[in-house]
This record gives C-alpha cells, sequence and structure tokens, in this order.
C-alpha cells in the first residue's frame, strides 16, 4: 500500500490524501493531490509528468 499525501508548503498541513496499492504508479494520483491554487507543486521523480498522462486525471473533480 503506498500513501500519496498533498500539504501545504509553508505549514506542514495535510490537505489531500490518497491512498493505493503498491503497484499503481504515483503519477496516476499527482493531480488528485492538488487542491487548484497552487503556484508551485513539489514531488519525487515519480509524479514528474502527470499533466501529460489523462489516466493521471482520475478522479479529480
Amino acid at each position: 500500500m503506498k500513501a500519496h499525501v498533498g500539504a501545504d508548503a509553508e505549514s506542514g498541513i495535510v490537505h489531500a490524501i490518497k491512498a493505493s496499492a503498491a503497484s499503481v504508479n504515483p503519477v496516476t494520483k499527482a493531480i488528485a493531490l492538488l487542491y487548484g491554487g497552487e503556484i508551485d507543486a513539489f514531488g519525487d521523480g515519480g509524479y514528474k509528468g502527470a499533466h501529460n498522462r489523462p489516466d493521471a486525471k482520475e478522479g479529480v473533480t
């Protein structure tokens, strides 16, 4: 199991949590961790290229 966590960089307050099987590519959860007001987003290499992946938009409202 993996936990994907979206948090504010300044305060550290968590605003999104998504869980997945360990076999799921993190890039598919990246956009769901954003709330829409970000100017910058930070993540490790597993989340790189999310904006180019149609499967990364799963569950985004």
